[in-house]
Parts: C-alpha cells; sequence; structure tokens
C-alpha cells in the first residue's frame, strides 16, 4: 500500500481501505517527523554545540536507533546532531542543503534538527531507506503537458470561442458518460455567461447558472488568464453562479470571476437528490484555474458540497475572496454516505482580503451519517495571518461535530493554524495532522 508522501493515493487503494477505518486512517497519515509548529530560536552544528539566533530553528525529535532516515530539504540548509537518553552528544550529523539517508545511530534515541526559517514549509523527514520524492511549497506552475486525452475511454473534443457557442454547445451534451467523455476547448477571450440567458431565464426560480455536464471538461486554450469566464451582475442572486459542476465535472486552464452571485463556481449540483452516487475509478481532476468571488452572496468565490465516495484533486489553482468578509473557499460533505471521500489541494492558494481572518471554511453534515473524509493538502498556501476553520453546518439543523480529517505536508500553514468550531464536547485534535 502506498501513502500520500510518496504520491497520490490510487482509488483500488482508497476502496481497498474502506472497510477497515484503521486502516484508512493509517493510509493518510502523514509520515512527516519534522514538525515545524514546535520549533525554538536558534542552531545546533553537527559538534553538538548551539547558538541562538532568530533566523534559525530547531527542534528534538525522538528516534529510534539503528533505522534511517530520510531528509529532504528542498535546497534549505540543515544540521542534525544524534543524541542519547543522557543528552550526550552520540554522533554529529552533517551541514549541507542537499537530500541525504541518515544512519540512525544504534544509541541515539533523538536527533535535533536546525533549519534556517525561511525553509521549514518543505522540509520533510521520515523513516525510509531511500530518499522520497521531491514536492514544493506553493509557486505557479504553468501547465506544460497541454491538454491530455484520456486513453481509456471514448473522448469527443468540440471547440467554442464564444459564450453563446459555450452554452449551445453544453446544452447539446446528453450522451456523456464514464465511457464517453467530452472535452470542450475554449479559446481565449472573455466569457460573458450573463449574455447567454434571458431576463426571462435568469428571474426563473430554479435558475442557477451554466452547468457543465457530468463528465465534460472545459479546457481553456493559453494562459489561464487569458480564458475569461465572468458573469458581472448588478442585482445580487442568492442561487444563481458562473458556472456549476456535478459530481464528474472538470475544469483546467480558465479563470471564472462572479459579482453579486452565489459563488464563481458552485461545485454542489450532486446534492439534488440524496441518492447515493459511486464515483469512477478514477480522479476528477480541477487544476490551474483561478476563481474570483467579488461580493458574492456566500462571501467565498468557489462552494462545494461533496459526495459518497469522490476522489477530487484541485491541482495548481487559486481561490480568492474579494469580499471583506469571507474566507475563499466553503467546502462540507452532502447526505447519504455510505464511503469516504477523498480531496486533495495540491499546489493551491486560499486568498482573502487583508484583514480577513478565515481563508478556507470546512463544514460537516453529521445527522445522516458517521464516515469520516479525507481532506490532503499539499504545498499550499493561505493568505498571511489568517487561518482554517473545521467546524459544524448548521447543527442545530444538521447535527454536531465533524467528519472531516485533514492532512498534509510542505504548507505554509500547520495544526496551529486550525480552529475546530463545535458544539459538542468532543475531542478533534487528532483529526488534524498537518506538519
Amino acid at each position: 500500500m502506498s501513502n500520500p508522501l510518496q504520491g497520490v493515493v490510487t482509488p483500488s487503494e482508497f476502496d481497498a481501505a474502506q472497510a477497515d477505518l484503521t486502516q484508512l486512517d493509517s493510509l493518510f497519515k502523514i509520515l512527516n517527523i519534522y514538525d515545524k509548529n514546535s520549533l525554538y530560536d536558534g542552531f545546533t552544528g553537527p559538534d553538538g554545540a548551539g547558538a541562538t539566533t532568530s533566523t534559525w530553528g530547531r527542534i528534538n525529535i525522538a528516534v529510534e536507533g539503528g533505522k534511517k532516515l530520510s531528509i529532504h530539504s528542498n535546497s534549505t540548509r540543515i544540521m542534525t546532531c544524534f543524541y542519547d537518553t543522557g543528552g550526550l552528544v552520540v554522533a554529529g550529523g552533517d551541514d549541507t542543503s542537499a537530500n541525504r539517508v541518515l544512519t540512525i545511530p544504534a544509541n541515539a534515541t533523538s536527533i535535533r534538527v536546525s533549519a534556517l526559517k525561511t525553509g521549514i514549509d518543505s522540509i520533510r523527514i521520515c523513516y525510509s531507506d531511500t530518499m522520497q520524492y521531491s514536492y514544493y511549497p506553493f509557486g505557479y506552475k504553468a501547465p506544460s503537458e497541454g491538454l491530455v486525452i484520456p486513453k481509456d475511454y471514448t473522448t469527443t473534443i468540440l471547440s467554442v470561442s464564444s459564450a453563446l457557442e459555450l452554452r449551445a454547445i453544453l446544452d447539446s451534451i446528453t450522451d456523456a458518460s464514464e465511457t464517453n467523455r467530452y472535452i470542450v476547448t475554449l479559446a481565449s477571450g472573455i466569457y460573458d455567461i450573463s449574455a447567454c440567458y434571458t431576463s426571462g431565464e435568469i428571474e426563473a426560480l430554479d435558475f442557477a447558472g451554466l452547468y457543465v455536464p457530468d463528465f465534460v471538461k472545459l479546457y481553456g486554450i493559453g494562459n489561464r488568464e487569458d480564458v475569461y469566464l465572468k458573469w458581472d451582475s448588478i442585482t445580487t442572486y442568492n442561487k444563481i453562479s458562473t458556472l456549476n459542476l456535478y459530481l464528474h465535472s472538470e475544469l483546467e486552464n480558465l479563470t471564472v470571476y462572479a459579482h453579486h452571485l452565489r459563488y464563481a463556481v458552485h461545485d454542489d449540483w450532486v446534492s439534488s437528490t440524496n441518492v447515493y452516487e459511486k464515483a469512477p475509478s478514477d480522479y476528477r481532476v480541477i487544476k490551474n484555474c483561478h476563481f474570483i468571488g467579488y461580493d458574492t452572496y456566500m462571501g467565498q468565490a468557489y462552494g462545494s458540497g461533496y459526495k459518497s465516495g469522490c476522489r477530487w484533486r484541485f491541482i495548481d489553482c487559486i481561490f480568492e475572496s474579494q469580499n471583506s468578509y469571507s474566507s475563499s473557499l466553503y467546502m462540507h460533505n452532502n447526505f447519504s454516505f455510505e464511503t469516504s471521500a477523498l480531496i486533495e489541494f495540491d499546489n493551491c492558494w486560499f486568498k482573502v482580503m487583508s484583514g480577513q481572518l478565515t481563508a478556507l471554511t470546512l463544514k460537516s453534515l453529521t445527522n445522516n451519517t458517521t464516515i469520516i473524509n479525507y481532506l490532503k493538502f499539499i504545498g499550499c498556501r493561505i493568505s498571511e495571518g489568517t487561518n482554517i476553520v473545521v467546524g459544524e453546518d448548521n447543527a442545530p439543523v444538521y447535527g454536531a461535530g465533524i467528519l472531516t480529517k485533514l492532512t498534509g505536508y510542505a504548507n505554509n500553514f500547520g495544526n496551529i493554524d486550525v480552529s475546530v468550531v463545535v458544539t459538542d464536547s468532543e475531542d478533534y485534535s487528532s483529526y488534524i495532522d498537518l506538519v
């Protein structure tokens, strides 16, 4: 069985672990023993001698003698030194910025690790005989592979260059399925989604905006900033979003903007029924997109309700709230859960306005399910001075407690940056494992 530190957990591994929650927890337990939240100022050299300086941070970590440690420094200078139970130096480690594997002396019980604080977000130390794969802290990564055509499915590619064409194409797709997929490519340009609809359509009680059908991907050609889907409204609408996604809708290389709507993207329309729906055998991917919500009704740029068995990945995305009162992303589980959901954020930025305290809001609906769901953050970033709130959606209506476990590494946030807000008396500290 793989571990998320070695890459993405495969759907087959995820399915196999569903029958045993202990196994599922083990699959997602972060193996990084370097906790940046426990650092104190200063550094200790390979000879055990220490010095105090605010630009360095050091930590003592309990270790098992005779094993090997894989140290991934991501080019950060790190000094190490091994100690025995009496606090005496067993062996000087090293002083280098290179990735390496160290053998723990048999009589060593701890290692003191000192590192320049500018690089602590990307340090990982775990038990391993070989070097683990490299990862990166947040940074924009332009797509390099271009449009990828799934090899295991029938895929139809359609192209549009205007908002009217986009609506017409999406409305015409009625036979998309797991084995019969569609990719709609969008040429560079501004797509005013509001211009696709009459005032009568917009004012209809059940109108919610443009829908992207199941098993359909929207793919922008060129830079994501140049493929701009927008809805700029004078009137505030509490149900309309620029785009609405189903369980298997995908987006790549786009900017989606909303003004005075519910969200830029409402990723919750699978919840129109409470019937359990099994996710397909692969991941649903939202990649290289920028979501912007300006004075939106809910406040966030992106609102999501995920379904039983969902396997979603958000890669190289920015969630941006241009509201002084809101986080950038609001996410909760839906009803009728039979199996856990897995949602991964890889190299994503949760961006809010200066003065806003919460960058990301994760809520639970507990009155119809006890299934735990897993959210993983790798190399992500929240705005400076903000936190992540994990809590209940609406305890009197949807139940108390939380069903969300957070794991991850190489982020600019850790356990200390997560606020768990609940109305019951349970201790959920073990649910947060962000090292």
